[in-house]
């Protein structure tokens, strides 16, 4: 999260969501978080850092909120009203 408020957390909230509606990926979010990949997800979009065989993990922003997300196979650890880590299980 500190990575977060160093960017500006309006500003990340701005370009993550920006990406879930179809916009470019801005260099500067790339440039400063360095993510495997970013991809629309669930209500929002998710930056995926870290992957196995397993599963995959990263930092998800919901459009309204996270509060209620998690269950079967995917464990969120909120860090505000709109963005946590989140860690989900590989389906096959």
């Amino acid at each position: 999260m500190q990575d977060v408020v160093k960017y500006g957390e309006n500003q990340f909230l701005d370009d993550v969501l920006a990406l879930a509606d179809g916009k470019p990926i801005p260099e500067r979010l790339t440039g400063a978080f360095h993510p495997i990949r970013i991809e629309p997800h669930l209500n929002g979009a998710w930056l995926v850092f870290e992957k196995s065989s397993r599963y995959e993990a990263g930092i998800y922003v919901d459009r309204k909120s996270i509060d209620g997300w998690g269950g079967s196979g995917m464990e969120v650890t909120p860090w505000s009203e709109k963005i946590a880590w989140s860690e989900e299980k590989i389906r096959r």
